[in-house]
């Protein structure tokens, strides 16, 4: 039997929480641990925000790509400090 992936929701609770509101994030680097991207928050909307993405993979490359982030995904988003070096 194939082990089922696991939801979003099961992804994120293996981060831990670094911020508990997330009104304040526009403009930040963000490094988003469950994906690897970098994004940068730039619109908030209803349950998340719209972000760019700076630095990306394959599938989400940077530029040309805004991504919806749901809030709990931003909660555990660390400021990025290595300029998206991984």
């Amino acid at each position: 039997m194939e082990p089922v992936a696991k939801s979003i929701n099961e992804q994120l609770a293996q981060f831990s929480v670094v911020r508990e509101h997330v009104h304040d994030v526009k403009g930040l680097v963000l490094y988003f641990p469950r994906t690897g991207l970098v994004m940068v928050p730039y619109k908030i909307t209803r349950g998340g925000w719209k972000c760019v993405v700076v630095v990306g993979n394959e599938t989400y490359p940077r530029g040309g790509y805004d991504l919806f982030v749901s809030d709990e995904e931003i909660k555990r988003a660390p400021v990025d400090t290595r300029g998206g070096a991984r």
